[in-house]
């Protein structure tokens, strides 16, 4: 799983356990001001008013990078929003053991996929190995039968 995917997921289940939390207290208001206000502030990040004469050529890349920051800016409080809702609306899905329990699995199959990588890596270095050795035994079987075939012959 990528980086990415699994922190959005993380956070979509911890949205799921805020909303549950939140279903008893109903301020459900409280909760879509501060999203809206978060949200706002992505919004609101401009990079052009630090923009000089002297760095006007890297316009287009402030630019992307500026929507970027709003992309993963917007896309958090969204996930956020929409996990605090589900959570909220509908708490007979999910217990807090269950979400924990899902998160768990989910960091430890992070961290099996993060080290899968290095493996077949040795894995290769191993057969690369034995090819190797294999390729000397090889040569010194013949430089063996080399010798002992002029001994034979002189």
């Amino acid at each position: 799983m990528k980086l990415i995917s699994i922190v959005i997921l993380l956070s979509l289940l911890s949205a799921f356990s805020i909303g549950i939390n939140l279903q008893g207290i109903g301020d459900r208001e409280i909760i879509d001001d501060a999203m809206i206000t978060l949200d706002s502030a992505f919004d609101n990040i401009s990079l052009e008013q630090n923009m000089t004469n002297e760095n006007i050529n890297l316009n287009p890349f402030f630019r992307v990078i500026e929507n970027y920051i709003q992309f993963v800016g917007s896309l958090f409080v969204e996930t956020m929003r929409t996990g605090i809702s589900f959570g909220q609306d509908n708490p007979e899905y999910f217990s807090a053991e269950f979400i924990i329990r899902i998160m768990k699995l989910i960091v430890i199959l992070f961290i099996v996929s993060l080290i899968i990588q290095p493996a077949l890596y040795l894995v290769v270095l191993l057969i690369m190995g034995v090819i190797w050795a294999k390729e000397i035994l090889i040569k010194r079987k013949q430089k063996k039968e080399e010798r002992n075939g002029i001994r034979f012959n002189s």
